[in-house]
């Protein structure tokens, strides 16, 4: 969850322009794996944002590919689908049925519209769909050598003007927290909520415990 979860969690809020998820839940188990560690090796986290939901999926035990990739990430929409990975990327339309004489008054139906039909007209009359949006894929993606040496470049500038990065580390933190929400959340078995703008589980003192460890004397991090 705190490794490849941070660089999906990472693309996720940055795509979706958030900064952290509103609650948490998780499932799961060291149900493959037999030995004395606490990570689990099939987990399934639930995080709610404002306007959608996003489900982070572990399956160490079975290698079967979610839309056809062993990682990476599918963003759902009305109009279809977007599969991304670290080599390729796919857009699956979304299907609209229509129906005959009224293409119109069914898409104002579909979208939550209050749509008067007229008389004998039967709405669950489909006829061929029509996609909502176009089909496109790239595959053979790789990262070009230059831009990790433009990543590094950057780095060096800012540290000398004392501007903000391009991959800055509070965009890091935000990915990694929401990781620990979820993290959290399964450690308590229960759903949690989440103040991403604070960084703080509200009126939760059990999950707020989880966000420190307890250090061994004399060794301390200074408490902001």
């Amino acid at each position: 969850m705190t490794d490849w979860g941070t660089h999906h969690m990472d693309i996720i809020q940055w795509a979706m322009k958030v900064d952290g998820p509103s609650s948490a839940s998780a499932v799961g188990g060291r149900y493959c794996l037999k030995d004395n560690c606490q990570t689990p090796d099939t987990l399934m986290t639930v995080f709610e944002y404002p306007g959608f939901a996003v489900r982070y999926s572990v399956r160490q035990g079975n290698s079967r590919r979610l839309e056809g990739r062993p990682n990476g990430i599918a963003f759902y929409g009305t109009n279809g689908t977007l599969i991304v990975d670290r080599g390729s990327w796919e857009v699956v339309p979304e299907n609209a049925a229509r129906f005959p004489n009224d293409f119109d008054r069914v898409e104002a139906w579909l979208k939550g519209g209050n749509v008067a039909w007229p008389a004998g007209f039967d709405r669950n009359v489909k006829v061929p769909a029509r996609p909502r949006c176009e089909a496109m894929q790239e595959t053979g993606l790789k990262i070009d050598p230059a831009c990790q040496e433009a990543h590094i470049q950057n780095f060096l500038d800012c540290v000398r003007s004392r501007q903000r990065p391009v991959a800055d580390v509070e965009t890091g933190y935000r990915s990694v927290s929401a990781c620990h929400v979820g993290t959290i959340a399964y450690r308590l078995g229960r759903k949690v909520k989440w103040d991403a703008q604070a960084q703080t589980f509200p009126g939760d003192a059990r999950a707020q415990a989880m966000m420190a460890k307890r250090y061994r004397s004399p060794w301390t991090l200074p408490a902001v």
